[in-house]
């Protein structure tokens, strides 16, 4: 038995586990999923080649062990839906822990140590009804699920600001308690990371990150006003844009897309909404070219929402992804349709309706300070902090922020 790698103990009638479960050295995968009798979890700290561990699901759980420092090679944590009120202040021993799944938890707030776990990928702490704030978040955070957050007031800094990913996904459906504040500062960071992502794959900087996806930024919160910052805008779920001259040069880095999307009464299950648009572009001699869009990719399931979570209000949806438009290079106009609705094999519940979109198109002169930021990523001396530029900090109690080059990489 000391050899055993995995321990699958789902849906069973376990109400504590043996202490003996410390002499299985070799054990990478701890699954104890939806044990609606487990109480308790013994000492684990000599389990050190452990890699998975997962007990979502088992309600009467109220108390987990601090996972101790020997489970360094931990990568994935799934600890959602029990009776959890309190998570353990030990996080930055977990180096390599990519995956930490937190939802439906009764947690008050989250350890600021959270900032520590430099591996975490993706968090997800959807319907934790009671939580009111997010500490600082770790720098290569690519995914944020904080769909149901109700009492969610306050975020400390929303963004992963040190660290650089062409790939980043955060979600907070339905927080209406979130202050203007934190509402400014998701909207601002939509902005600077919409650029970052941009700029960096204009100068090949992706390459770094083969393993990613494509590059792109989504980001949606309550809200109903299109920010300034996109510079088309139009008060139905359509808008035509006469394009500049020469728009597509050497600079031209795609286009950034907002939508208020007002709901009543909808019932979201984290996979069944698709929001698209459809641009048309022509020429002045009548040749048309379609590029088609996504906000987010909710086939790979990432939204992980525990039942139905009813939409009642107005939300904004932002999102930027690489698309090739060098077949409209030549297009003189463009003519823009945002499309939302439910999975094809499903029927709506409630309603819900585009009422307002916005467009800007991104140029490498929008994110130059971000150009030599970058430089900085990529050479030998990447901690070192560039001299401020004086630009100064944007005025995030305004109700409508505006886009500021950030002086700290």
């Amino acid at each position: 038995m000391v050899h055993l790698e995995i321990l699958n103990l789902r849906e069973t009638g376990v109400r504590v586990l043996h202490p003996s479960i410390k002499n299985l050295l070799g054990l990478v995968d701890l699954i104890l999923e939806r044990c609606n009798n487990l109480v308790s979890i013994p000492d684990i700290s000599s389990l050190n080649r452990l890699q998975r561990i997962s007990l979502s699901g088992c309600p009467r759980l109220e108390n987990v062990p601090p996972l101790p420092d020997g489970l360094r090679n931990l990568n994935l944590a799934h600890l959602g839906h029990c009776n959890i009120s309190k998570v353990s202040d030990g996080m930055s021993y977990f180096s390599s822990l990519e995956v930490l799944d937190l939802r439906g938890h009764i947690l008050h707030e989250i350890p600021i140590s959270i900032k520590q776990l430099s591996s975490l990928i993706k968090l997800h702490i959807c319907d934790c009804k009671n939580l009111k704030s997010l500490p600082e978040l770790p720098d290569f955070l690519e995914f944020l699920d904080a769909t149901g957050c109700t009492s969610l007031e306050t975020i400390v800094n929303p963004r992963a600001a040190s660290g650089f990913t062409i790939v980043r996904e955060y979600l907070f459906y339905n927080c209406l308690n979130l202050h203007q504040k934190a509402r400014n500062g998701i909207i601002i960071e939509f902005q600077n990371q919409t650029l970052r992502t941009a700029v960096a794959f204009l100068i090949n900087l992706a390459q770094i990150h083969q393993d990613s996806d494509d590059p792109r930024v989504s980001i949606s919160c309550p809200g109903n006003k299109i920010p300034k910052w996109f510079t088309y805008q139009s008060r139905v779920s359509s808008i035509n844009i006469k394009l500049p001259p020469h728009w597509h040069n050497d600079y031209f880095m795609g286009f950034a897309f907002c939508v208020v999307v007002a709901f009543d009464g909808f019932h979201f299950d984290g996979k069944n909404l698709r929001l698209d648009s459809h641009m048309h572009f022509k020429t002045g001699s009548g040749e048309s070219h379609y590029v088609f869009n996504r906000f987010n990719d909710y086939w790979r399931g990432d939204i992980l929402v525990k039942g139905n979570t009813i939409f009642n209000s107005s939300h904004l949806f932002m999102w930027h992804r690489f698309q090739n438009y060098y077949g409209s290079i030549d297009a003189e106009e463009v003519s823009i349709f945002f499309d939302i609705r439910v999975c094809e094999w499903e029927r709506p519940i409630g309603h819900f309706e585009i009422k307002k979109c916005g467009i800007r198109l991104l140029y490498f002169q929008d994110g130059e300070e971000l150009y030599e930021q970058y430089k900085l990523f990529t050479s030998s001396d990447i901690n070192k902090e560039p001299e401020p530029s004086g630009s100064g900090r944007p005025n995030i109690d305004s109700d409508e922020p505006q886009f500021h080059k950030r002086t700290k990489w």
